[in-house]
């Protein structure tokens, strides 16, 4: 099993792109991969409660990482988060996965 993953996703706009664990991970750093346009996030699609409060800017990271003792927080196949672009656009989103 790998340790260490990147994958790369298309989030196109006033469209919830879910991010999946694509392997077992305890640890996820999602790069905002474009150059203009912010990325807004939600743990859940449908609740914009659950919304960061500021998108993240172009180029930067977010990391997220378990904060209970198990030794894995994300399974395959469960969806991390969801991105959009904070505008009309199409961004490129980099996630990174650590075992």
């Amino acid at each position: 099993m790998p340790r260490f993953t990147i994958k790369t996703y298309t989030a196109p706009y006033a469209v919830w792109t879910a991010i999946p664990a694509h392997v077992e991970c305890q640890t996820v750093a999602i790069c905002n991969g474009d150059t203009v346009l912010g990325l807004r996030y939600r743990t859940d699609s449908s609740d914009a409660t659950t919304e960061g409060a500021q998108p993240l800017a172009p180029g930067a990271w977010l990391n997220l990482a378990a904060a209970h003792p198990s030794p894995t927080r994300f399974f395959p196949g469960t969806n991390i988060i969801y991105v959009q672009p904070s505008a009309a656009g199409t961004v490129t989103v980099e996630v990174h996965l650590l075992y």
